[in-house]
Formats: C-alpha cells, sequence, structure tokens
C-alpha cells in the first residue's frame, strides 16, 4: 500500500486492453464492500459476480459511453478505480454520472481518490460536460471527499440502496459544476 507521498499514477482503461487488471479490479471492489462502501454488491462478497461486473464494464468502455480510470503504485498495485458514465441522453448532452469511486482502505485520505476525482474532472472538460452527478450513501467515505473536492449537496433520497450487510440506507444527491 502506499504511504503518505507515495507517487500514484492514473491510467484511463481502455477496455479488454486492461484485463490483466481485472483480478485488482475485483480485488480492490471485495476490499471496499468489506469495508462497508455500498457499491453494487453484497455480502457475502461474490467474486465471480465482481469479476462478471467488471468484465461487461471493461467491454463498454471501448465506446463513448463510459469511462474507467485506476490509480496504480510504482509497482502497478491498483489502489483505487473510478467509473464514470458518460452516456447522456438527448436532453442532457451535458452531464455525467460518477458511478463508482473505490480506494483501498488502507491506501485512504493519502490523495487517490481527490487524484482520481481530478481525472474525471479533467476529462469531463475535455468533452465539454458542464455538471457531474454523484450518489453516494450518506455518511460514507466518498460523501466527505466529494464535498471537500467542491461538490455540492442537494438532499438525501431514503431508502436508496441496501449496504453490504444488508440494512436499507439513503444517498445524497451530489453533483458539480464545472
Amino acid at each position: 500500500m502506499p504511504c503518505q507521498g507515495t507517487p500514484i499514477s492514473v491510467r484511463r482503461l481502455s477496455g479488454q486492453n486492461d484485463a490483466a487488471l481485472l483480478d485488482a479490479l475485483v480485488s480492490i471492489t471485495a476490499d471496499c464492500v468489506e469495508g462497508g462502501a455500498s457499491v453494487g454488491f453484497m455480502q457475502p462478497f461474490d467474486s465471480e459476480r465482481c469479476r462478471r461486473h467488471w468484465i461487461e464494464v471493461l467491454d463498454s468502455v471501448n465506446g463513448s459511453s463510459r469511462a474507467v480510470f485506476a490509480a496504480l503504485t510504482s509497482t502497478n498495485e491498483v489502489v483505487g478505480a473510478v467509473q464514470v458514465n458518460l452516456s447522456a441522453s438527448e436532453c442532457q448532452p451535458h452531464l455525467a454520472n460518477l458511478e463508482q469511486l473505490l480506494v483501498r482502505r488502507p491506501a485512504r485520505r493519502m490523495g487517490v481518490g481527490r487524484t482520481l476525482l481530478g481525472e474525471v474532472d479533467a476529462l469531463a472538460r475535455t468533452k465539454g460536460l458542464t455538471v457531474l452527478t454523484a450518489f453516494p450513501s450518506c455518511a460514507s467515505p466518498a460523501e466527505a471527499l466529494l464535498l471537500s473536492c467542491n461538490w455540492r449537496s442537494n438532499g438525501k433520497i431514503p431508502r436508496f440502496s441496501f449496504a453490504p450487510t444488508g440494512e436499507i440506507c439513503s444517498a445524497s444527491v451530489m453533483y458539480k459544476l464545472l
């Protein structure tokens, strides 16, 4: 795991060309779920289901509808990943939705999440997008990170999703204007 000051590089994943990172993406997802993050998977963690999810995600980044960035240490260990949905409806061509922000627990509070969000911001700006949205679970580390990166909260949605342990939780409605 990186320690404070360890250089992190970020790479935009390019579909099946990055299939070698599949095990690392499953592992980081498992770490986040085991830590209580509501990122689409329940406990007990099903690594095969997660593997299929990441295969589908990597397949979808070949087009222009999705982007995935991975944060890597100098030894190419994946310590973070972020997924953003760029597919806009006809009436929202200016908007993208942050779908998953994953940072290994030992690597948190070291700038990994902030660095990944910076890449999302840069990509959105190059594509002419002006609004980013996210729906993190209330009181999650992601919510606090987004707020510290100039995102705004616009209320809560009760009973939005299940935590990995089965309890229902609300989500914050968050956005960032670029």
